[in-house]
Parts: structure tokens; sequence; C-alpha cells
């Protein structure tokens, strides 16, 4: 039983590291190899290019454990990690 919303049925937890900050917002180094020698314009192009993707990957992963676990209760994200804190966001099925 989940003590998050009481349900009976299992229950699926996303994995945190493919959800995280750093998975929807990439760091870009500019001494990177796809970085170097390339125009400011053009480093800023790659970036948003780069956001864009690593954020439609994070939202193909949630897609596909929704679908995966559709039998489920519901689904947990354990998201925004402080200290020992955790704050969690339910996705309800």
């Amino acid at each position: 039983m989940c003590h998050h919303c009481g349900a009976d049925r299992e229950v699926g937890y996303l994995n945190p590291t493919s959800i995280s900050q750093s998975a929807i917002n990439p760091v870009v180094n500019d001494k990177d190899s796809l970085m170097v020698g390339k125009k400011m314009s053009k480093k800023k192009q790659l970036h948003a290019t780069m956001v864009e993707n690593a954020r439609r990957a994070v939202g193909v992963y949630i897609g596909r454990r929704m679908y995966d676990w559709r039998d489920r209760s519901c689904i947990i994200a354990p998201y925004h990690f402080e200290y020992v804190s955790l704050s969690c966001y339910f996705l309800w099925s």
C-alpha cells in the first residue's frame, strides 16, 4: 500500500536521475569539442538544440513509464532533493 495516496495496488517510482535538473537543462562548457571554434550565435543555437532534445527525452521517459505502469495506482516522481527533505510530485493514473 502506498502511504502517499493510500493505493492498494503497486506504485511506480520514476528514476530521479532521469528527471533531474541536470537532465532537463544540460550544461555546456565552451571548451567542449562541440563548441570549440564556433561563433557565439552558433553556440547559443547548439545549446538551445541540446536543451530541447534533453527536455524531449525526459518527457518521453515519463510518457513511457506512464504507459508501462498504466495498471498502477500512482506514479511517484522524486524530485528536487534538498538536504534530507524530499518533495514528491504525483502523476495519477
